[in-house]
Formats: C-alpha cells, structure tokens, sequence
C-alpha cells in the first residue's frame, strides 16, 4: 500500500511541475529557421510572390481561396497532424525582401491564437540568398501550452525545416 502512495505522490508532483512549468513559459512562442539558397535573391523572391503555385513546393500550407482585391487567402497550415486553417492578408515590403503573413480573424476552436510568418530575404555577396522563415504565435490555454511543448512546436520545428529545403530545391532544380 506504501508503494501505491508513493506512486500517486509522485504522479501528483511530475504533473504539477509539468503545469507549473506551462504557466511560466507563458504563452508566446516563436521558431525561426534559415537556409541558403544558390540563386539570386530576385529568383527566391519571384517564388514567393508566386501564390498560386506555393503547392508545388510548399509542404506547410494549402491555399484554399486567394483575393488580390483585399490581399487576403484562407489557407490551411499543417503542423505535424493538427491543420490550422487561417483567414490572412499577406503583405510583401516594397524592397520585395520581407514577406509577412498575419491573421485578419482569430482561429476558431483552437488554442492557437496569433498565428504569423514572416519570411525575410538577405542578398549575399556571393549570389546566394539567405531566407529566414519565422513562425509566431500565442498558445492561449495552459492544457493548451503543455500541448503546444510537447506536440507542436516540435512539429513546427521539423516541419519549417522542411518547408524551407523544399524550397531551396524547387528553385535549385
């Protein structure tokens, strides 16, 4: 009978720290990853600006529907197995080197709230472009932040990798 005690004592204090160490990460989180891409930086960014055809190489989103007029799509973002559907304007900066993407409405029925990428292009002296893709968001519950630690973020982690590199190898090709 001890033991069960002591197991259930132990049980309570793994879940606690687990819960206590949710609340004080708080709740925005950010993950960044770069790669170099041998073209020009005007090659990488014509892609980009290049919407409708993101499916051929991106393997993160799945545009559902695109206005020019308001600059807005509905897109569906894959992390891992959770699909996050965002109604975004995406806005590209007039030097065409920084392309952001932010939501125009929260997600419903999601602990994910603020869901925001921004993809950044740096011209390198030898021809080369360096692209940094960053993913923002905000985790809105603590079963929410546990989640976002355990499932999420590393899936996002994996998956921005990814996506960058099958960039990289659809302009490389």
């Amino acid at each position: 009978m001890k033991f069960f005690s002591f197991a259930a004592i132990l049980v309570a204090l793994l879940f606690s720290a687990i819960l206590i160490d949710g609340i004080l990460r708080g709740t925005n989180t950010e993950e960044q990853k770069h790669i170099i891409i041998e073209a020009p930086q005007a090659v990488v960014s014509n892609t980009l600006l290049d919407i409708n055809n993101y499916e051929q190489w991106n393997t993160f989103s799945r545009t559902k529907k695109i206005s020019s007029h308001t600059s807005t799509r509905l897109v569906d973002y894959k992390i891992g197995q959770k699909i996050i559907r965002v109604n975004e304007k995406f806005s590209v900066s007039p030097d065409k080197n920084h392309f952001q993407f932010t939501p125009v409405d929260s997600l419903p029925n999601s602990f994910i709230t603020s869901f925001r990428n921004t993809i950044a292009l740096k011209s390198l002296p030898d021809g080369t472009t360096q692209v940094s893709w960053q993913t923002q968001y905000a985790v809105s519950t603590i079963i929410g932040s546990l989640i976002n630690r355990f499932l999420v973020q590393p899936a996002l982690k994996k998956t921005l990798l990814k996506n960058l590199q099958s960039l990289k190898s659809f302009i490389e090709r």
